[in-house]
């Protein structure tokens, strides 16, 4: 019965199941990559689903987040305590300076997914350089 929870009478059933699902993601990914207390990640899409009940639980663990977002976003992010960073040409550049982070060495880069060559054709970008 542990597997089992009760859904908040305000949320539909749809709702409440995409929430277990972007939470029960989330959580997976920073126990797999166990960030911990002492890290620096990168979540890309921080502001979506998935990447917004990351950085909460990142930052909760102790992590400095760095979540890349639109403009729109940034508000939002900012009041999770995540150091919002602009998509676009410059990003790296831009995350070296919000993460305060040397050459090209993080903790961790969190991705929601590729991004596309601009006219979203041809073989997917490469991420930024992950090590461990």
């Amino acid at each position: 019965m542990a597997a089992i929870a009760q859904k908040p009478k305000t949320l539909t059933w749809e709702a409440a199941g995409g929430l277990f699902l972007a939470g029960a993601t989330a959580l997976d990914t920073l126990d797999a990559l166990k960030i911990g207390a002492d890290d620096t990640v990168v979540i890309s899409a921080a502001a979506g689903g998935v990447g917004s009940i990351e950085t909460q639980l990142a930052k909760h663990r102790g992590a400095t987040v760095v979540g890349t977002c639109g403009e729109r976003n940034f508000d939002y992010l900012r009041q999770l305590g995540i150091k919002p960073v602009r998509y676009g040409e410059g990003i790296t550049d831009r995350i070296r300076r919000a993460a305060r982070w040397p050459g090209d060495r993080l903790d961790r880069q969190l991705r929601a997914g590729w991004q596309r060559p601009r006219g979203g054709t041809g073989r997917a970008r490469r991420p930024l350089q992950v090590e461990r």
